[in-house]
């Protein structure tokens, strides 16, 4: 990021603004990347938390739930 940077004419007088510049934009992909895989670990950390379990996927079961034994949610 730091050659994208570099195209600015502003940045190319001031070495420490290019750095900065070049470093925080190449954070940018993984810090959403970063976002998104918590999110995901935080939806299947609910899922398992939860006393009752909801059908996600489509069939004649589909949007029905069911109750979690004691001994599954006592583990």
């Amino acid at each position: 990021m730091l050659l994208i940077a570099n195209g600015s004419l502003y940045l190319r007088q001031d070495n420490i603004k290019l750095i900065t510049a070049g470093s925080l934009s190449s954070m940018i992909i993984p810090i959403l990347i970063l976002i998104r895989m918590l999110m995901s670990w935080k939806y299947i950390l609910n899922r398992l938390n939860n006393d009752i379990i909801e059908y996600e996927e489509s069939g004649w079961y589909d949007g029905k739930s069911w109750k979690k034994p004691t001994i599954w949610i006592q583990k």
